[in-house]
């Protein structure tokens, strides 16, 4: 998503799906300070998860914000282990889910 489309795309999503739904957010940890090399480069600002500047990760009110989480990155091959492999919090979104 862009950061014009983004905000096309969250006005379809009802108030009551938002409340419903539960995320997290990642960025890097202390040593390297960075998911990818050179994101500053790119334009990508700190704190960021190596795709995404963690400024822009977060969904409106009444969505559940769970908490931020360092030492991880968006995906495979960058400097941490990609979010998607947290399966303690795999299994806890799961359950957030099923409910």
């Amino acid at each position: 998503m862009s950061l014009t489309g983004a905000p096309l795309w969250m006005a379809s999503i009802t108030t009551t799906a938002l409340a419903n739904a539960n995320y997290y957010t990642v960025q890097y940890g202390n040593s390297p300070k960075y998911c990818r090399k050179n994101t500053g480069l790119l334009g990508l600002k700190n704190p960021n998860d190596g795709t995404t500047e963690n400024v822009y990760a977060s969904l409106p009110s009444p969505a559940n914000f769970r908490g931020n989480v360092i030492g991880q990155c968006h995906s495979e091959d960058l400097a941490y282990l990609a979010a998607y492999f947290d399966t303690a919090r795999n299994t806890e979104m799961g359950q957030l889910a099923a409910h």
